[in-house]
């Protein structure tokens, strides 16, 4: 019970911060644990009062706090189902489960209901500058046609086009040898494969931009300093009036 009194003060801070809904979650989570859970202490032939140890509520409590506010309650009892039934008693029950059974729910819920599960409020109805997670995979997948162009905008969690070939060369894009197997692998169908070779030339053109920027700036700097050293003869140069007077003396001299 010292974990159930330890995640009070972080349901309190998420349920300030996110609404009731949060604590909506978990109650229904805790609930929906219990309940599972004696269904399969009731298939197993045990005893009931194995429910008093409170792991069942912990593993609700846990998956109800990682829930978005306002996700449909059906989702949360077919998550912690999940959870109890396949991510402890497939196993044999507590101390045998080769998984964290909130983890498992958790999973379950977020590749068979991604939509849901990223749809959190903005804090403060402000604005933010990123976002992490799974949200961008999903913005870019469902982004219907809208070009990647379009929706790669700051109010999508991205930055800016003009440093995303370099974000892209953070990856070490010349290790990619294109066999495409993570476009297979990625959960939401983004052809990687087309990305990273487009980041690749647009990283080429970038290079050789300022390539070309360089060699343009050195020799406008070269071109300076010569006319500069032009300009600094000419003024050392002698005029037609010091000629004259130079004539003149040598003249009275002789």
């Amino acid at each position: 019970m010292l974990v159930l009194v330890a995640l009070v003060p972080g349901a309190l801070v998420s349920t300030y911060f996110f609404g009731l809904g949060i604590l909506i979650n978990v109650v229904t989570c805790a609930f929906s644990a219990v309940f599972f859970e004696s269904i399969a202490l009731g298939l197993q032939q045990k005893d009931l009062n194995a429910l008093r140890d409170g792991t069942a509520i912990i593993t609700g409590v846990l998956l109800g706090l990682a829930l978005p506010p306002d996700i449909n309650l059906l989702l949360p009892f077919v998550g912690t189902g999940f959870a109890v039934l396949f991510g402890k008693h497939v196993y044999g029950g507590l101390g045998h489960n080769l998984f964290n059974p909130t983890m498992v729910g958790y999973a379950v819920m977020i590749v068979s209901f991604p939509l849901a599960m990223s749809n959190w409020p903005v804090l403060f109805g402000s604005t933010v500058d990123g976002i992490t997670g799974a949200t961008p995979l999903d913005i870019i997948k469902f982004r219907g046609a809208t070009t990647i162009d379009e929706i790669w905008t700051p109010a999508n969690g991205f930055s800016t086009l003009s440093s995303t070939a370099w974000q892209f060369a953070l990856l070490d894009l010349d290790s990619c040898i294109e066999c495409r197997i993570c476009d297979r692998i990625c959960p939401s169908d983004i052809p990687l494969t087309d990305y990273f070779v487009n980041a690749k030339q647009r990283i080429d053109q970038e290079v050789n931009q300022r390539e070309r920027a360089k060699i343009t700036e050195v020799r406008f700097e070269d071109r300076t300093k010569r006319l500069e050293v032009d300009q600094t003869r000419v003024k050392t140069r002698p005029s037609r009036k010091d000629k004259s007077q130079l004539l003149a003396t040598l003249k009275s001299k002789q």
